[in-house]
């Protein structure tokens, strides 16, 4: 168990691991999602979806108006730094922030359906994501405890995912049934107490993880357009949040009060920066954080704005320790195992 307050701050580069796509995949898998020919939608699961928009609508909202938002979303894809930035771009117009939603919904769907994950079942997954940065996370978990210990696991560690993903969920979940040789049901009972953020909100919640209001859909199953469609609401842009701040809040108070914070696969961009940062930072902190890809010109002035963000008013810059730029999240862990646990 962790011994100090700990959080993790995930990043689309810490999914790629189990086959999620990262920001710039993502944006291409949108733009073809959203391709439009003289018939309409090319795509029968966002075609079929859009039906379901335009029917809750009842009838006035046309084919046209998603088709043309569509459109413009595909063709601006190269041109965004991702598909969240665009969409706070553009978050006065509705249809085109609805069409984009449903298109980043489908598209991480899919990538759960096509992921590593993907059979939902304990041996299987923990066989196929061995070299997945959750399982290291675990391993360092769940150092030292015993089966009479579990309760509180997860007292002292927050996980804040930008993902839409629900890897993490249910990673954990068949971790704790296969290493602690627990039932499904008191696994993902245990797995609940985990507190996993997600800002951006999530494609619908694993059907034992009640702990929002999110709809519930299996990891990897075939999505039905009134399912998708309901991913709508539960996708937020950077607009969305800032107007309502319910998770912004619980984000706040994990980034204050933690004593060493972890970015994984983290692109550290302006908009997720003011998201993670607090108005005032209660405890003074050590972070460690990968830098894959990330050139060296970047990495100085990544370095800088971080310590700035989250300096103490007493104790002053906290220390940064940054990976190399070809060290991935899993290694990463392996490597920082003692500092981070520690």
């Amino acid at each position: 168990m962790f011994t100090r307050k700990t959080v993790f701050v995930v990043g689309a580069g810490a999914s790629v691991e189990v086959g999620l796509p990262p920001g710039s995949v993502l944006k291409t898998a949108i733009a073809k999602k959203l391709a439009v020919n003289e018939r309409g939608f090319v795509d029968e699961g966002i075609r079929q979806a859009v039906a379901v928009l335009i029917e809750k609508s009842r009838n006035t909202i046309s084919w046209a108006l998603y088709q043309d938002a569509a459109i413009k979303i595909a063709r601006a894809m190269p041109a965004a730094l991702s598909i969240d930035n665009f969409l706070h771009t553009h978050a006065n117009d509705e249809k085109l922030v609805t069409i984009g939603k449903l298109a980043i919904a489908a598209c991480i769907l899919d990538a759960e359906r096509k992921s590593i994950l993907r059979s939902g079942q304990a041996k299987s997954v923990i066989d196929n994501a061995e070299k997945y940065w959750a399982n290291t996370f675990c391993k360092i978990l769940t150092e030292q405890v015993q089966v009479n210990d579990l309760e509180d696991l997860f007292a002292n560690v927050t996980i804040v995912t930008f993902n839409y993903d629900r890897c993490i969920e249910l990673y954990v979940a068949q971790y704790l049934t296969t290493y602690f040789l627990l039932k499904p049901s008191d696994a993902n009972a245990l797995a609940r107490k985990l507190n996993v953020l997600h800002p951006y909100g999530q494609v619908g919640q694993l059907p034992w993880d009640r702990r929002s209001e999110f709809l519930p859909i299996d990891f990897g199953s075939a999505i039905h357009p009134e399912q998708l469609v309901e991913c709508v609401d539960q996708i937020y842009t950077f607009t969305e949040q800032r107007t309502e701040p319910k998770v912004i809040q619980k984000v706040h108070q994990a980034v204050s009060t933690a004593s060493c914070i972890v970015f994984l696969g983290f692109a550290y961009h302006d908009l997720n920066m003011a998201i993670l940062t607090p108005d005032v930072i209660a405890n003074p902190k050590i972070i460690y954080g990968t830098a894959f890809g990330v050139s060296d010109q970047n990495v100085a002035r990544i370095h800088t704005s971080v310590r700035n963000a989250l300096s103490h008013a007493i104790a002053g810059s906290p220390e940064f320790d940054m990976s190399e730029s070809n060290v991935g999240c899993n290694q990463f862990l392996e490597d920082y195992w003692r500092p981070i646990f520690n």
